[in-house]
């Protein structure tokens, strides 16, 4: 069994959507537990509509914002589920996608996987791998899973818009950091993973649509300015604690792709 866990906050344009996609596509599904982060819009209301149709959706609503890897951990200790997926409520499905994901989970040391996308940088991005990106994204999801049926690639980094693990294996490195409470989470739990000896891997076949940065959006820019730095400073204190000195240290060393240069030369 399968728990979707999803951090909503100020969702509405794409949470139902994002739903539809999981009840409707999810081979396996056990539950989709959504925490929202006191959403001030109707997010929770559509929400609750949604679960009142169909028991496999949870709400859990919080009193505050509490950051996104707080609330990530908080739905993940709610889990039923053997696999757990972290998928952003501005992801969309459009067709089979988990079972390739499952698989790779299977395979000997893989510590996460995740699909490819649209908008995203590193290995995940699906313009590395075709040349034409029609705009139906059904069609997408079929020639994918098609053309690239059992391939993955190893990456150095995961992007959390979609990322799945064994719950047990979750628990086993301590889940997410709850000091990055927007931002850089990703980036620490795909570095501990590999550092515990764990491959990350991308399947090739699996295909999940990202809107990107809706919840974000939502925020004050100074508000959401403060947060992402602070979020991005407590992961350069743990690579300081971990490496020592970070002057040969880059982004691309460590996640593949210059995701972090910006923070690792902010003094």
């Amino acid at each position: 069994m399968t728990t979707i866990v999803t951090v909503t906050y100020n969702s509405e344009s794409t949470i139902e959507e994002c739903l539809a996609g999981l009840l409707i596509h999810t081979d396996g599904l056990g539950e989709i537990i959504c925490v929202d982060n006191a959403s001030t819009d109707y997010t929770s209301r559509l929400v609750s509509r949604m679960a009142a149709r169909d028991s496999r959706i949870k709400l859990v609503q919080n009193d505050h914002n509490t950051g996104y890897a707080p609330a990530a951990n908080q739905g993940a200790r709610l889990a039923l589920g053997e696999t757990i997926v972290f998928m952003n409520p501005d992801a969309v499905i459009y067709g089979p996608w988990l079972p390739s994901i499952e698989a790779a989970l299977s395979t000997e040391k893989v510590g996460a996987a995740g699909p490819l996308t649209d908008v995203v940088t590193g290995d995940m991005w699906i313009g590395h791998y075709v040349s034409e990106l029609v705009q139906d994204f059904s069609q997408l999801t079929q020639n994918v899973r098609r053309n690239f049926r059992g391939q993955t690639i190893e990456t150095k980094l995961l992007v959390g818009f979609c990322v799945a693990m064994r719950r047990s294996l979750f628990e086993e490195v301590g889940g997410f950091d709850d000091n990055l409470v927007l931002g850089a989470d990703d980036l620490d739990l795909s570095w501990r993973l590999r550092l515990s000896g764990y491959r990350l891997l991308v399947c090739k076949d699996s295909f999940v649509r990202h809107h990107c940065g809706v919840s974000f959006g939502s925020l004050d820019p100074e508000v959401k300015q403060r947060l992402t730095q602070q979020s991005d400073q407590r992961l350069k204190e743990k690579l300081i604690e971990h490496y020592g000195d970070l002057g040969q240290i880059s982004s691309h060393e460590l996640w593949g792709c210059e995701i972090f240069d910006g923070a690792l030369s902010r003094n």
